[in-house]
């Protein structure tokens, strides 16, 4: 009797160290997963940190590069814009040059006939709206001072 007693409490000893070894390895398992899975959900914290700083960063290089095609979009617009201006002062200059020299020649044709005292008497000078301010035509005035009855007719310079 003594010895199925005590065989009774090696077995019942060896079950609780069974199962105590069983919740050890079952304890350890648990921790380890949760270790495993904080490890986890940090790598993805850490790689979706990484992920927003590329996109910020990408983002901060676009806008960089957007601000920069808009300054030289602007430098172009406003380099065209000073061409622009350039050419159309210098058409000026030649249509001013253009007509102070048909001005001249018309006096100097003038002054050839020996017309100049009593054409600039009796001529109206004016410029033509369609020619704009490049060229000069003349109207004969009627020699009696009145309107003429409407009839003006252009005098082309000789």
């Amino acid at each position: 009797r003594a010895e199925e007693w005590r065989l009774r409490e090696e077995l019942k000893a060896a079950e609780e160290h069974r199962v105590a070894d069983r919740k050890r390895r079952s304890e350890e398992r648990r921790r380890t997963d949760e270790e495993h899975r904080r490890g986890r959900e940090a790598r993805r914290r850490a790689e979706e940190a990484i992920r927003l700083q590329e996109a910020e960063e990408r983002n901060a290089g676009e806008e960089r590069r957007r601000k920069e095609e808009d300054r030289r979009r602007k430098e172009e617009e406003k380099r065209r814009a000073d061409e622009e201006l350039r050419q159309a002062e210098e058409a000026k200059l030649r249509a001013q040059e253009k007509r102070r020299q048909a001005e001249a020649q018309w006096v100097q044709d003038c002054t050839s006939g020996g017309e100049l005292g009593k054409r600039a008497k009796t001529t109206i000078s004016f410029r033509t709206p369609s020619l704009s301010s490049t060229a000069a035509a003349s109207v004969q005035a009627p020699r009696d001072g009145s309107s003429g009855g409407g009839s003006f007719h252009a005098v082309p310079p000789p």
